[in-house]
């Protein structure tokens, strides 16, 4: 089956995470009343060492929120609703996600933090970047979409929310970006979250954190790349208003969000 833009929600957190609310019976009963017809639940995947354990569920409970999913597919079943992960891709973790890959429908990937040491990773919410953190960002954010695990990648353009100006160095990295993407044929996302969050003054005026216009115009000039639009819900309601937020962020660019059908196990987008 075919899902237009708006008919799909792949991006979503629960309870589960620790830092949104909501359980996964409310995210469906929200679903089914914003039209949604195919759900994906994308919870911040624990490693086994529970790191990043302030933002992520305990690594026991894995079985739970799969069992849960399952629970929701009998619940709703008008509803197609999918298992999955996004996942902070370092290097050492490839084969425990390529393992879990074989367990849920999908996985997005999504940077969130910059690796430094397993005692102390550098998370891009709460510190202001450097040009030195800004090119780290790009090259995790490329090995995640070389990687080939995931079915879209998530806030390409989070680096936005520190890394206050536009330079030279951040459109360099931001067309490297989307470029592999373009490469890779690996779909960017249009983050919804970001869209509702309190703006931030930077160069004399007020914008969100992320999306950011400047990657956007430049990623129209790729008329290959594929984008994908989601609400990175952190509440059920976050589902009802993603779709017109998107679109009205899109409307300056020549850009159009993708369809998706499911293909052999596979999310394929067109």
């Amino acid at each position: 089956m075919e899902y237009k833009f708006g008919e799909y929600c792949l991006h979503t957190h629960s309870f589960y995470c620790g830092h949104a609310v909501g359980t996964l019976k409310e995210y469906a009963e929200s679903a089914v009343k914003s039209d949604v017809k195919l759900l994906g639940f994308s919870e911040h995947c624990p490693v086994i060492e529970n790191r990043w354990a302030k933002s992520r569920m305990d690594y026991k409970t894995i079985d739970t929120y799969l069992h849960d999913i399952d629970n929701q597919k009998e619940n709703f079943p008008s509803l197609k609703i999918l298992k999955g992960f996004e996942c902070d891709y370092f290097k050492e973790y490839r084969n425990y996600y390529q393992e879990l890959s074989e367990r849920v429908d999908y996985l997005i990937a999504g940077v969130h933090y910059l690796q430094t040491s397993m005692d102390k990773d550098f998370a891009l919410h709460n510190t202001i970047m450097g040009k030195k953190e800004l090119f780290a960002y790009a090259t995790q954010y490329i090995d995640s979409i070389e990687s080939g695990l995931f079915s879209f990648v998530a806030h390409p353009d989070l680096f936005a929310i520190q890394y206050r100006h536009f330079d030279k160095e951040a459109k360099a990295i931001s067309q490297d970006i989307i470029e592999c993407a373009v490469e890779y044929d690996i779909p960017l996302e249009v983050n919804g979250n970001g869209l509702i969050k309190e703006q931030i003054y930077v160069d004399g005026e007020f914008r969100v954190p992320y999306p950011i216009t400047e990657f956007w115009d430049i990623a129209q000039k790729y008329p290959s790349l594929k984008v994908v639009g989601n609400p990175d819900a952190h509440d059920p309601k976050n589902i009802t208003r993603f779709k017109d937020d998107c679109i009205n962020f899109l409307l300056p660019f020549d850009i159009n969000f993708k369809s998706c059908r499911e293909e052999k196990n596979k999310l394929i987008f067109f």
